[in-house]
């Protein structure tokens, strides 16, 4: 457990960076508006894959810091709201904020079926990265490869 909260930590450190998550000074402006998202996204991932790393390896799930987890997750999500001012991912960060509340209820109840909401969860960060970042799903060709 105690290796569990120092990773996630650690994890959560590294990507947050400066990012105070759920705090937005002044609404961004255009170029700002995309870091904001940027880092914003990039930190919800960070704190996806702790969750995901806690899955892999403990046999159960750390309570205490799935809560810390989903707050922070919370948090990130309101800053990510806040600063998509076109509405661009409004579609997919209304469907995360339901599944962050469902994940938070099944977390109080210790609910066996927390990850199985989570999976929900995680496939909207994959369908949304597929509509607005399809190159992370694409597969580079090998123009010089032989093996075709």
């Amino acid at each position: 457990m105690k290796k569990t909260l120092g990773f996630l930590a650690v994890v959560t450190f590294l990507w947050t960076g400066s990012l105070h998550a759920g705090t937005v000074a002044e609404p961004p402006q255009d170029g700002q508006i995309l870091q904001v998202l940027k880092k914003s996204m990039q930190n919800f991932g960070a704190l996806v894959a702790g969750l995901e790393i806690m899955r892999a390896k403990e046999p159960k799930p750390d309570w205490p810091v799935v809560d810390k987890t989903l707050q922070e997750m919370t948090a990130t999500l309101k800053t990510m709201q806040q600063a998509d001012t076109a509405g661009a991912y409004k579609k997919f960060t209304d469907r995360l904020e339901t599944s962050l509340n469902e994940l938070t209820l099944l977390s109080r109840k210790k609910s066996p079926k927390f990850y199985e909401s989570y999976e929900q969860m995680t496939q909207t960060c994959f369908q949304c990265h597929a509509m607005h970042r399809p190159v992370d799903f694409m597969k580079p060709q090998n123009k010089g490869s032989a093996s075709r």
